[in-house]
């Protein structure tokens, strides 16, 4: 990468052939070091990264998380730091169109976040859309229960799959 950061978002588009870091902290670890820019790389022979539009805001967050899907790369929650070392989670969510080099901001996440995965989690699910744009509950994947005839065991089963493809915990 054209600097060496930490605590970045991340994300890929392109079957994973485009990826992303967005924000972090430089080598010196301080709050002035914290930076909202964007580095991309175009997975090919030469593996080139080239520097993509900086995240809005007057500063840089860490420990946010990004998705990519659709062409669009979304950033969400992080903290901010002061110059006191104080942190502050935020609830922002920022949309990157990469081909038009053009930042949206999307609705907040309901509950402020840091440190936490673009993905799911089978205890809070929630879904950002894009059309409308905000966000709603989710469906869990999967659930959980206990195997009656292998004590101690969970079994996990998908609404999608039929009993006889249930896979032990």
């Amino acid at each position: 990468m054209p600097a060496a950061v930490s605590n970045n978002a991340v994300a890929s588009l392109k079957g994973g052939f485009q990826l992303f870091s967005l924000m972090g902290v430089g080598s010196k670890k301080n709050w002035d070091d914290v930076t909202n820019q964007v580095y991309i790389m175009t997975v090919t022979r030469t593996g080139k990264w080239t520097t993509g539009r900086s995240v809005p805001g007057p500063a840089g967050r860490l420990n946010a998380a990004a998705g990519g899907a659709k062409g669009l790369v979304v950033l969400m929650g992080g903290y901010v730091v002061d110059n006191q070392g104080m942190e502050t989670t935020v609830p922002d969510v920022n949309v990157y169109e990469p081909g038009a080099r053009r930042w949206s901001r999307g609705k907040d996440i309901p509950v402020a976040v840091d440190s936490a995965v673009a993905g799911r989690d089978p205890r809070s699910v929630r879904l950002f859309d894009r059309r409308p744009v905000g966000w709603r509950p989710g469906e869990p994947m999967c659930k959980f229960t206990t195997s009656k005839k292998i004590p101690g065991v969970r079994l996990r089963r998908s609404p999608v799959h039929p009993p006889s493809a249930w896979r032990a915990e």
